[in-house]
């Protein structure tokens, strides 16, 4: 086997390469393609510095309160509850079943 280097003439000027044959037709599909872009209006902003904010807050309010009328605790109305668990351990008791009822009444 031979693996010396060979020497190779240069094509002549006038011969095309098959690189430079081919045509360049990339932009021909960017050019039929036409993108609007949308103007969005964005809003104004209202900007404000922190000693404003401070400032604002500092304003004392100029409504007239009217008093308010003490909240009384509302009365809960256990009467039902009560019904409930005696007729719960009356059951128990009528069908003897005495450890239900002894839990009822602990509990």
């Amino acid at each position: 086997m031979n693996l010396e280097p060979v020497a190779m003439d240069p094509p002549p000027p006038g011969a095309a390469s098959p690189e430079a044959a081919e045509i360049d037709i990339s932009n021909e599909w960017e050019d039929m393609i036409e993108v609007e872009q949308e103007e969005l209006a964005a809003p104004e902003l209202q900007v404000q510095s922190y000693q404003e904010i401070i400032e604002e807050q500092a304003i004392p309010a100029r409504v007239p309160l009217d008093p308010v009328a003490p909240i009384e605790p509302a009365q809960v109305d256990v009467s039902a509850q009560v019904a409930d668990k005696v007729q719960e351990i009356r059951f128990y008791i009528s069908q003897q079943m005495w450890e239900p009822a002894k839990a009822a009444i602990l509990a």
